[in-house]
């Protein structure tokens, strides 16, 4: 992992409440410039998915302001990886508070490897995306996913629950893989090509 002391003082800064991380309450954009609020956790997220996409997605505005490249200058030059939300999650739950002294820029310990699971074929995953229906598809689709990839079970509910009926999915594919989880984002942008790269569903056709 690589979430840095001064990486989780620019979370509570910035992705907090009184500089300390928060469960809810919390504005954020998405990658198009919607506005939602949520948690540390759910801006952490998107700045893994920013990551991913790489730029020009480093550069937009996420929160308060600031975009991931803001982020990963206070985070000692380290990228921030997808294991690194489990860290952000766990310290949201004591919660982690920003410390008043400039922090040394120390790297968080190695990560513990986690088991090798057998994710779901992507069939499962593309009747998820499918009950929403082609450019139906919304951020919670993509964090219920995530969280659920995660094992933040209650977290996915929630997420899944807060989307619109008429395209709510009846339930979320476990286990999954990082290039599922990133086909239903493709998807989401309406990247209908590079969705199908990852879980081929045909949304390209």
């Amino acid at each position: 992992m690589t979430l840095t002391d001064s990486g989780k003082d620019w979370l509570a800064r910035n992705a907090g409440v009184n500089n300390c991380f928060a469960s809810s309450s919390v504005s954020y954009k998405d990658l198009e410039g919607n506005e939602h609020t949520g948690s540390t956790t759910d801006v952490a997220a998107m700045l893994v998915v920013a990551a991913l996409l790489g730029y020009p997605y480093t550069t937009k505005e996420i929160v308060n302001g600031k975009s991931y490249e803001d982020f990963k200058s206070a985070n000692g030059g380290y990228d921030l990886e997808i294991d690194d939300v489990g860290t952000v999650y766990e310290e949201q739950k004591k919660p982690y508070c920003a410390v008043v002294a400039t922090p040394t820029l120390t790297p968080m310990p190695t990560e513990t490897p986690t088991p090798t699971v057998t994710p779901v074929p992507n069939a499962e995953v593309c009747a998820y995306v499918e009950s929403a229906g082609k450019g139906n598809l919304t951020g919670e689709h993509v964090l219920a996913i995530f969280y659920k990839y995660r094992g933040w079970d209650e977290e996915a509910e929630a997420k899944r629950l807060a989307i619109p009926e008429d395209k709510r999915p009846a339930s979320i594919p476990y286990p999954t893989s990082g290039d599922q989880i990133l086909g239903v984002f493709y998807y989401y942008k309406g990247w209908y090509r590079e969705g199908d790269a990852k879980i081929g569903c045909g949304w390209s056709e």
